[in-house]
């Protein structure tokens, strides 16, 4: 069953290397610039996925939708702004990134 939201800890946001990225830790939003066949075992541990640029028929899209996670893909700017360990809601649905304030998760 493919979820529409998710509420995660961001994690790897500037990693470019699956072998040192720190979303292997669960419930949290893998956040890469973007994804290659080489990420895809991260999927299975990933709460959501957002990436900077893809389409709806990017890697990330279609592995997020195989795990039945959410996907943020061409988010432009997300491996900058969001930062390791902040927390966001992840809507795929709606295309949309919540970052949070300290304490606030809906």
């Amino acid at each position: 069953m493919l979820r529409q939201q998710a509420a995660a800890i961001v994690a790897s946001a500037s990693s470019t290397d699956p072998a040192t990225s720190t979303a292997s830790n669960p419930a949290r939003s893998w956040s890469p610039g973007a994804t290659a066949p080489a990420w895809t075992t991260l999927f299975a541990r990933a709460a959501a996925v957002v990436t900077d640029g893809g389409t709806l028929a990017a890697h990330a899209s279609l592995v997020a939708r195989e795990y039945g996670i959410p996907a943020v893909v061409a988010s432009g700017d997300a491996a900058t702004r969001l930062a390791d360990g902040q927390m966001v809601t992840v809507d795929g649905g709606a295309g949309a990134i919540q970052p949070h304030t300290q304490g606030e998760c809906k």
